[in-house]
């Protein structure tokens, strides 16, 4: 997936990545798509992707 996305969506993009939500070990990060490789994670378990809306400038 975080591959597809610097391919495919804006750098400046917003992504919010949530894992095992309500749950005791939640975890909620927010970034913006060109920091995604430097995205320190362990990708075991449930996850939810929520990509911001485009940005059409002003």
């Amino acid at each position: 997936m975080i591959e597809e996305a610097q391919i495919y969506l804006s750098p400046t993009r917003k992504v919010c990545i949530c894992k095992e939500l309500s749950k005791k070990f939640e975890e909620v990060r927010i970034l913006q798509v060109n920091e995604l490789s430097k995205l320190e994670m362990n990708f075991k378990g449930e996850f939810v992707v929520v990509i911001d809306k485009k940005d059409n400038g002003p």
